[in-house]
């Protein structure tokens, strides 16, 4: 026999998931802050070195930029509020950025309505949602192919 949750229980859950969720997407927009973008535009990428990650092995290899090429620079961009420099990078380090940006608000919103964060994990977990982000990371994958092969 299963015990049951008293309300008030089940709202500090919420509210700690809530908190918990801004929290969390918070961090990443603040990290960002000590990087220097690597230029702007659909050449610029290698802020992520600044994090001593590894060049890109594919651009490496073949000369062409892989499909998430940028998205460490457009992010930067976007975090430290060049949204102009962001979009024009890599649109997928925009709208992580911009993601994130919205987790934060909705993790303070259901933190202080004591809502649950579930249905949106619920949401984020769909197929549309993942088939999305794939979309973004393709435009912007043959967004800079298209100024390597025109260059």
């Amino acid at each position: 026999m299963t015990t049951p949750v008293s309300p008030g229980a089940s709202n500090l859950r919420a509210r700690l998931g809530g908190l918990l969720l801004a929290a969390l997407a918070l961090v990443p927009l603040l990290w960002v802050q000590r990087l220097v973008p690597a230029g702007s535009g659909p050449t610029a990428l290698g802020t992520h070195t600044q994090a001593d990650l590894p060049p890109c092995g594919f651009e490496a290899s073949t000369g062409l930029p892989c499909a998430t090429c940028g998205v460490t620079t457009a992010f930067t961009h976007a975090a430290q509020g060049n949204i102009g420099s962001s979009l024009a990078t890599q649109p997928l380090g925009f709208t992580l950025a911009l993601m994130l940006a919205m987790l934060v608000v909705f993790g303070g919103w259901a933190a202080w309505r004591g809502l649950s964060p579930a249905k949106l994990f619920a949401t984020m977990a769909s197929g549309r949602f993942i088939a999305l982000l794939v979309a973004v990371m393709l435009v912007g994958w043959l967004y800079r192919l298209g100024w390597v092969w025109l260059a």
